[in-house]
């Protein structure tokens, strides 16, 4: 049997599956990690463009001054959508863990507290 995670096919894997003993990332840690990938892949290719401004002069023109903070604006908003994405991962993990026994499911109450 194939790993789906290796043919791509993963949206038609039952929950819960266990198709290959070598499958260590579940399908939504997968993606959540190529997403992560993504997301950094951005941010080198931001970073090399806001070095090609700094570096070209001591004091940027204004137009480049403002292409450097639309840049740096868009750092940051890469710096937000990783965070996030980590959060995700943590929980996708905590997911799996529960799932393999080795933790404890977490019950959410009324007020969307969970109950430890």
């Amino acid at each position: 049997m194939t790993n789906p995670s290796e043919t791509g096919n993963c949206a038609n894997v039952p929950e819960g599956c266990d198709c290959s003993p070598k499958q260590y990332l579940t399908c939504q840690e997968e993606a959540v990690l190529k997403q992560l990938k993504d997301v950094k892949e951005q941010a080198r290719s931001v970073m090399d463009q806001m070095k090609e401004f700094t570096s070209d002069s001591n004091f940027p023109a204004d137009a480049e001054k403002s292409k450097v903070r639309y840049l740096s604006e868009r750092l940051d908003e890469l710096r937000n959508r990783w965070s996030e994405l980590e959060v995700k991962l943590d929980e996708a993990i905590e997911e799996k863990l529960v799932r393999l026994g080795h933790r404890e499911p977490h019950e959410e109450n009324v007020s969307g507290a969970r109950n430890v």
